[in-house]
């Protein structure tokens, strides 16, 4: 049996070898029989086909406690355009918390830096890292949800925690002690994309290959999806068959396997997207009717990406991240410009980046920190670009309400 895709043949084969994972996936090949779940993983696990590059990290904005990975420690580093973070070629994952980073490299190793005050940096000590830090020897590492709580899943499906656990938002029960190094989630080998927390981090939730969505910890606003405000200690399922999810500062949501997006949870700024103000729900509500490829939860700001290339923001909008020319907030989906070309996008606290399909970097929102990587001081409420590279493949980033210091972007680019 084999599926053919635009890079070459799948075949029911089991992997031979591994490479880089990333967004090149025009070279190579790879097996294995796979639904759009198996997929993903086999994406994140480095055993998706891709075009051999190196593969360079930068960072930019505003971290304590060393959160920038540049090796400066000092309260409030800022920088305010893309840096290089030291001289390594082989990084193909960066994800941030609160407060702390992880990224993974190519032959699977992961590293983490920044706030390891609850031992959230995995590696046996609860002290603050301002440079990568390997976590660990193992190769094995295809998924990163960092955080003073951490979740991380390995090439064999098993889920791994650690960091903070006031509330036993680490799922493994009682004594709910904090873990400054990894610690297996039960023994099932069938996780695949964990979730990360942001700010409040008293969540943690990860998909299974098998599409399933599972989410533990605080539930003040429902965030758990199960129309109740009771706080679960180990993994709670969430109906229904899920390919792309999130949780963060108590919204959650994803998109099921027809493309269509649910939300539930904090409705602060209208985070819910239903032309709602902080009426919250514990069980998923659908956005619209339209399709969805790609969907991120922030601190304040929710976006995501339709099947068409469109691009749509909603929550807080008075720094212009909602990126529509205004200052104003939205309780419902605002579409960024009129492009069908945005191919991957991260919502922040005051600020937004995405990526476009021909490798171009763009930015907006808050700007005095440094946050907008386009070396001004100043706000701007619509899209501009980053630089003219157009060889960017990756990024994710954070905004901190808790410390007002946490407002930093990480990308990855081919050279």
């Amino acid at each position: 049996m084999s599926r053919a895709y635009s890079g070459g043949i799948l075949t029911a084969n089991p992997p031979a070898t591994t490479g880089p994972s990333g967004d090149y996936d025009d070279g190579g090949s790879a097996s294995g029989v796979w639904t759009m779940a198996d997929a993903s993983r086999l994406k994140g696990s480095s055993l998706w086909p891709s075009r051999l590059k190196d593969k360079a990290l930068y960072a930019w904005g505003w971290a304590n406690n060393g959160g920038l990975g540049d090796g400066l420690g000092s309260s409030g580093n800022r920088r305010s355009s893309p840096i290089q973070i030291g001289s390594d070629l082989d990084w193909i994952k960066v994800t941030c918390g609160q407060d702390t980073t992880g990224a993974i490299k190519s032959n699977g190793t992961l590293y983490m830096w920044g706030d390891g005050q609850y031992g959230g940096l995995g590696n046996n000590t609860y002290t603050n890292k301002s440079s990568p830090v390997q976590i660990g020897s193992g190769t094995n590492w295809a998924e990163i949800a960092p955080g003073r709580s951490t979740m991380a899943v390995k090439t064999d499906g098993t889920a791994w925690v650690w960091g903070r656990n006031f509330a036993g938002q680490l799922g493994l029960g009682a004594p709910y002690s904090n873990k400054s190094s990894p610690v297996q989630l039960g023994l099932l080998t069938n996780w695949s994309i964990p979730t990360g927390s942001g700010v409040n981090d008293g969540n943690c939730g990860a998909l299974k290959t098998d599409g399933t969505f599972w989410l533990w910890g605080y539930n003040y606003f429902g965030t758990l999806g199960r129309n109740d405000t009771t706080a679960a200690v180990s993994p709670v399922q969430v109906a229904g068959s899920w390919t792309a999810v999130g949780t963060c500062n108590g919204t959650s949501g994803g998109i099921k396997s027809d493309g269509t997006l649910w939300l539930w949870g904090n409705d602060a700024f209208g985070l819910l997207g239903n032309s709602t103000l902080s009426i919250t729900r514990s069980s998923p509500v659908q956005l619209g009717t339209d399709t969805w490829s790609k969907f991120d939860v922030g601190n304040s700001n929710c976006l995501g990406i339709k099947t068409n290339g469109t691009l749509w923001i909603w929550g807080q909008g008075t720094s212009g991240e909602i990126g529509d020319n205004t200052a104003f907030s939205k309780s419902s989906p605002v579409q960024v410009g009129a492009l069908t070309t945005w191919k991957h996008a991260t919502a922040q606290n005051s600020n937004c980046i995405a990526i476009k399909t021909d490798g171009t970097i763009w930015s907006w929102g808050r700007g005095d920190i440094g946050a907008t990587g386009l070396n001004r001081n100043t706000p701007n409420s619509s899209p501009i670009q980053i630089g003219s590279n157009t060889n960017w493949f990756y990024v994710n980033g954070q905004g901190s309400t808790t410390s007002g210091s946490q407002f930093h972007s990480f990308a990855i680019a081919a050279t």
